[in-house]
């Protein structure tokens, strides 16, 4: 059997999850999910790349537009990103000052505008556009990002239309950079069920989520 080593196609994401081969299309706005595949697969997320794949297959999934039609790897850089070990979530309760309260308020009005009805790769997009001015922690997050999380997490049951993981994630990405913070938007997936979760993180540190929780999903796209 011929195989070859095939780059995911633009705005396109995928990851190994057991014998399952996961894909996130941005574009579209959809997973798929490619369920038993070859075991000797190498895991795609860190080199958006798939090595040791028949070509059969290769050339049926460059066909729906998963994959490039070309056998060259694409020019992504490859991501180290550490599993999640801890999270912030059984910190203490903080006061809000006035002026991080008024910090929410405007958060939450630039939801109005930059997510409701908003495809995910605009809201990734634009993610990732914001990252070039503030800097992202590489390590575990500092006092500040601590007492940021902690407001956040006081003042988020007044905020209407709180949706799911995606909307939390987004809100609280844009009240950290508002104080100059940053965090790692991260996507994970899981099979059998399917589910698919998002949640920010630093180093091995997640912001909103318990940590044991995350850890069922495999990252498959890092912001």
């Amino acid at each position: 059997m011929n195989e070859t080593t095939r780059s995911v196609a633009n705005d396109v994401y995928a990851a190994l999850v057991g014998a399952d081969l996961v894909f996130l299309d941005i574009g579209r706005d959809a997973y798929h999910c490619l369920p038993d595949v070859d075991p000797e697969l190498a895991s795609p997320f860190a080199a958006h790349a798939i090595a040791n794949l028949p070509e059969a297959l290769a050339a049926e999934l460059a066909n729906v537009g998963l994959l490039s039609h070309a056998p060259r790897l694409r020019n992504r850089r490859p991501f180290i990103f550490d599993p999640a070990r801890s999270d912030l979530m059984a910190q203490g309760d903080v006061s809000a000052s006035a002026s991080e309260r008024l910090s929410m308020v405007a958060a939450t009005f630039s939801m109005a505008r930059h997510f409701h009805g908003r495809p995910l790769k605009y809201l990734i997009d634009r993610a990732s556009q914001r990252c070039a001015r503030t800097q992202i922690p590489l390590g575990a997050p500092g006092a500040l990002e601590l007492r940021r999380v902690q407001v956040f997490r006081e003042l988020l049951p007044w905020v209407p239309q709180q949706g799911a993981c995606l909307y939390r994630c987004v809100l609280l990405l844009k009240f950290l950079r508002q104080a100059g913070l940053d965090a790692h938007w991260v996507f994970g997936v899981r099979t059998w069920p399917f589910s698919a979760h998002c949640w920010l993180q630093a180093g091995d540190v997640v912001f909103d989520d318990p940590a044991d929780y995350v850890g069922r999903f495999t990252p498959i796209l890092v912001v």
